[in-house]
């Protein structure tokens, strides 16, 4: 009966001896070391403390809201060519209210006898060069009519090589000056309105960049000899 007490006292004593010498082991690099883990053993760090210790890339923390208000703001409208407008002419009479017309930007060169129209009414010092330019390309010049259907006889052009000061006002307005007098559009939405902007705009600078290549061209010369 002593022998079996000598060996269980014989346990009991080493057993915390091998436990110490558990706890006394250094620990590596990689591992975690905490102070309160259970009978000495090293606690683990929590998950959050690990990722604190690891490098990491870093995570953008933009609002979703915010990274799609900067891609809407980058967005422009699409250059509108054709389409009607609320037209305000110089003048007092005219100035008052909008009158409806259709607009379109030119391209091919126009003849003669499809801006008779234009001819009769306007003065012979502002139709001739406008009709000696439309007889060698459409393109810097707009048109407009009453309706549509007059786009083979436009009523009048405007020369946008002589434009200055294109702006945008208000909802859907806007504005240029031609030999200083003030000619004011309305569209139908903003959207549209700044559409508008950007094709004027972009003929506008064409046809100022090739004004003295086509006034000093042959067939301009011919053409406003002819009238």
């Amino acid at each position: 009966m002593s022998d079996i007490q000598n060996q269980v006292s014989h346990s009991a004593a080493t057993e915390p001896t091998a436990m110490a010498q558990a706890g006394n082991t250094v620990p590596t690099a990689t591992e975690h070391v905490g102070t309160d883990g259970p009978l000495g053993y090293p606690a683990l760090k929590p998950e959050a403390a690990l990722a604190a210790d690891s490098p990491s890339e870093s995570i953008t923390t933009e609002p979703v809201e915010a990274r799609h208000g900067k891609d809407a703001g980058a967005a422009t409208s699409e250059p509108i060519h054709s389409g009607a407008l609320g037209y305000k002419a110089p003048g007092l009479m005219k100035s008052f209210k909008f009158s409806k017309r259709y607009f379109w930007l030119g391209d091919e060169p126009v003849k003669e006898q499809h801006l008779s129209y234009y001819l009769r009414g306007e003065k012979p010092e502002v139709a001739h060069p406008i009709v000696a330019w439309a007889s060698q390309t459409g393109k810097g010049l707009l048109y407009f009519a009453k309706h549509a259907d007059g786009k083979n006889n436009p009523t009048s052009v405007i020369n946008l090589s002589e434009v200055s000061g294109i702006v945008k006002e208000g909802e859907g307005h806007f504005s240029f000056k031609l030999h200083g007098h003030k000619h004011t559009f309305q569209a139908g939405s903003a959207t549209d309105r700044d559409g508008w902007v950007a094709a004027i705009e972009k003929a506008a600078q064409e046809a100022k960049a090739s004004r003295e290549h086509i006034l000093s061209s042959t067939g301009y010369k011919d053409s406003i000899s002819h009238l």
